[in-house]
């Protein structure tokens, strides 16, 4: 039987809608961190640490699920991560509802399934989504359009996790964890079902480098990393910046700035769906206007001591990324000569893991020091990288 998917256009739209809902459910819980600690009776430090134990076996199992998917294929990790996400939710989700009898046998329920399970999924889909899609660009054109799509799949749960936190609020804490898992569910049993694609073309090739070692990337991959930090930072900070500065309560600080991340949010998608409908933009002039446009954005979101100033900063400094981060992602799959792109999609998913892994405590300590000091660390980071890459 024929898989669904017969065309490069419906693969793409497929495998990014799959690892768009995955982000989703990724990025839902983080609002509501301290309601789940709240209702599992522990300390909100300790849902932070589920975090960040989520964060760091996605970046440590990245090598793993990089030559798992060279060995036996990308749609099938992508297929394994996209069941582990909802099997590992809908258990997470589960402990959370019901509750055990002791309050540290559900926190170690939890650490295990939205930690240590989850984080291995979410590296698995990382890395073998954006694989299947950059293997299927065969064309220029099309090299550009699949890094879009990567792009874009991060973009949309940035800012369906925030929307899907206000719109299920009234509805409670356990209809917000489980939404994003019924359209994943059947985003995963379609791909599933879907042909491989170009990758059924390709010869099977042993490498033992892994994809942040490919000769040429780094300069890429810091730039890239740096881009990632500036949203994590921005992520974590909104709120403490909105109630120093403007003297908010911590209800509207929360409320004002997961619209301040959805402002930001819009544009960035916006910019992704330029450059899939014009994906013959050359990448070096996106990628030299959206390092310009994001570090001019870093000047209100540093400074800014009123509202539209910093959601000004927000929405260009977004506009900056949505037109860097896709340009990165398609130079280093030009200087991978691998047609499984394998280790382009590690070395992309491996940026991701370090930026979102240290970024949250990164940018809460510098925010100790000053609230301008964690986006001004990061114009410094993306300097160097900028200046990297034009050297190189």
């Amino acid at each position: 039987m024929t898989g669904l998917g017969t065309r490069p256009a419906a693969r793409f739209a497929l495998v990014g809608a799959a690892m768009a809902f995955g982000y989703t459910a990724q990025q839902s819980v983080f609002p509501e961190l301290l309601p789940l600690a709240v209702r599992l009776g522990v300390d909100k430090l300790w849902m932070g640490l589920v975090i960040t134990v989520s964060g760091c076996v996605f970046l440590l199992s990245n090598p793993l699920w990089t030559f798992a998917a060279r060995r036996w294929g990308s749609r099938r990790v992508l297929v394994a991560g996209l069941i582990g996400i909802v099997l590992s939710s809908v258990v997470f989700t589960l402990i959370v509802s019901w509750g055990p009898g002791s309050r540290w046998v559900g926190f170690a329920g939890v650490l295990l399934t939205r930690g240590v399970l989850f984080g291995l999924a979410m590296a698995a889909v990382a890395v073998s989504g954006p694989a299947f899609v950059l293997a299927d660009s065969t064309a220029a054109g099309e090299r550009g359009r699949a890094a879009a799509v990567i792009t874009a799949a991060q973009g949309f749960g940035v800012l369906a996790g925030p929307l899907l936190d206000g719109i299920t609020s009234a509805h409670g804490l356990i209809v917000l964890l489980l939404a994003p898992l019924a359209p994943l569910a059947v985003a995963t049993a379609l791909v599933a079902r879907m042909d491989h694609g170009e990758q059924t073309n390709y010869e099977q090739r042993s490498s033992s480098s892994w994809g942040p070692f490919v000769r040429g990337v780094w300069p890429y991959l810091l730039v890239i990393t740096s881009l990632l930090l500036f949203v994590a930072t921005t992520q974590v900070t909104a709120g403490f910046l909105l109630t120093d500065r403007l003297g908010l309560s911590s209800d509207d600080a929360g409320r004002t700035a997961a619209w301040v991340l959805v402002a930001g949010s819009a544009p960035f998608l916006l910019a992704q769906l330029v450059t899939m409908s014009r994906p013959a933009l050359p990448a070096g002039r996106m990628l030299q206007a959206g390092l310009a446009l994001t570090l001019a954005g870093v000047l209100p979101l540093a400074f800014a001591r009123t509202l539209p100033w910093i959601l000004i900063g927000a929405i260009v400094a977004a506009i900056g990324i949505g037109c860097a981060l896709p340009s990165c992602y398609e130079f280093v799959s030009r200087a991978d000569n691998e047609p499984r792109h394998t280790r382009t999609a590690g070395a992309i998913a491996a940026a991701a893991g370090v930026a979102f892994a240290v970024g949250p405590v990164l940018a809460a300590w510098l925010y100790t020091a000053g609230t301008a000091v964690p986006f001004l660390a990061i114009a410094v980071l993306l300097l160097i990288g900028a200046a990297a890459l034009f050297r190189s």
